[in-house]
C-alpha cells in the first residue's frame, strides 16, 4: 500500500480539486471529523479556519491512500488505514 500526501493552503481550491470528478477516477466523502460543517468545502475552510492564530501557511493535509493493485480495501480496511494515517500524524 502506498500513502502520500502533502500540506496544502487554499481550502476552496483543495475542495474544488478534490471534487473533480474528470481528474478522479471515485469521489466519496466518508465522514469528517471534528468539524461543524458536514460537507469537504465547509469542513475544509473550517479547518483552515482554526489555523489563523498560528504561523502555517499551509494548515490543511491531502493524503492519497493507494492500495497494491489488483488489490481493494474494504470499508473496514480503509478506515484502519485512515485512523493509522491520523494518529501518526
Amino acid at each position: 500500500m502506498i500513502i502520500k500526501g502533502k500540506s496544502r493552503s487554499g481550502p476552496r481550491g483543495l475542495a474544488a480539486h478534490l471534487g473533480n470528478a474528470e481528474k478522479n477516477e471515485r469521489i466519496t466523502l466518508l465522514e469528517t471529523r471534528g468539524t461543524v460543517a458536514r460537507d469537504l468545502p465547509g469542513a475544509l475552510v473550517e479547518m483552515d479556519a482554526y489555523a489563523v492564530g498560528t504561523r502555517s501557511t499551509k494548515p490543511l493535509y491531502h493524503a492519497a491512500i493507494s492500495p497494491a493493485m489488483p488489490h481493494k480495501l474494504t470499508a473496514e480496511q480503509r478506515t484502519e488505514a485512515i485512523d493509522a494515517l491520523e494518529e501518526k500524524m
